[in-house]
């Protein structure tokens, strides 16, 4: 910019401000917290300063947020989205991938609101309400195992996969674990020659101390494993 170039810039400003009253200051702070308010920038921002530091799952909460929130609303204000807008969003996530996802998407969605109600002052009032959550998850249990001819055909294909996935898959296979406790396991809690694996309070679902027994093939796995 000229010399000249600013002389006029800074007029235009000064009658903004003597004949329309308008806080040049004022505006372009009112720009930078409306680019900090999108949908985008509130989500990173709950999962950089609330999830990872107050949720053991933090990873799929962002992934839940980026997949089925973001790639809807990122661009979008947070304080425009609506208690509709957020039926909306259920009903496309129910209809495309369960009634389960939609559920641990209302459950990300209304932690994300309430901590910005609460803890930024970013809202004056959440969109999610009690009813949102689709049918109970527990009616609709499972009522199907693998058949024997199944369960050989998902061991073989693990030692196709090979290391990690492979003895991963096959590890929950044998002692009957959830994915995040095989996943979460570390070798201090893992004792061979007792046969036993201790899983610590804050590693299991109930949050008490459990203990599982290690058959021979849980054995083989681990001991066929790296140790890293």
């Amino acid at each position: 910019m000229t010399p000249e170039e600013a002389r006029r810039e800074a007029k235009a400003r000064l009658g903004d401000v003597v004949d329309r009253g308008k806080d040049p200051v004022a505006d372009k702070e009112a720009e930078t917290r409306r680019e900090t308010l999108t949908v985008k920038a509130a989500a990173s921002l709950f999962v950089e300063r609330y999830a990872k530091r107050q949720q053991r799952h933090w990873k799929e909460i962002e992934r839940i947020l980026k997949k089925y929130v973001v790639s809807r609303w990122g661009r979008r204000d947070i304080v425009e989205i609506k208690r509709s807008d957020v039926v909306q969003l259920l009903d496309h996530v129910e209809d495309n991938h369960g009634r389960i996802m939609a559920n641990r998407t209302l459950a990300a969605v209304r932690k994300m609101f309430n901590w910005l109600l609460v803890e930024r002052a970013v809202l004056d009032a959440t969109p999610v309400v009690p009813g949102m959550s689709r049918a109970n998850e527990r009616a609709r249990a499972r009522q199907r195992w693998l058949r024997d001819d199944e369960f050989r055909s998902l061991w073989d294909a693990c030692k196709k996969a090979g290391w990690p996935f492979g003895p991963f898959v096959r590890f929950m296979l044998v002692t009957g674990q959830r994915r995040g406790e095989v996943a979460a396991v570390k070798w201090r809690d893992l004792d061979l020659e007792s046969e036993l694996w201790t899983i610590p309070a804050d590693g299991t679902k109930a949050g008490r101390e459990h203990e599982v027994p290690l058959n021979a093939l849980a054995i083989e796995i681990l001991e066929a494993m790296p140790r890293m």
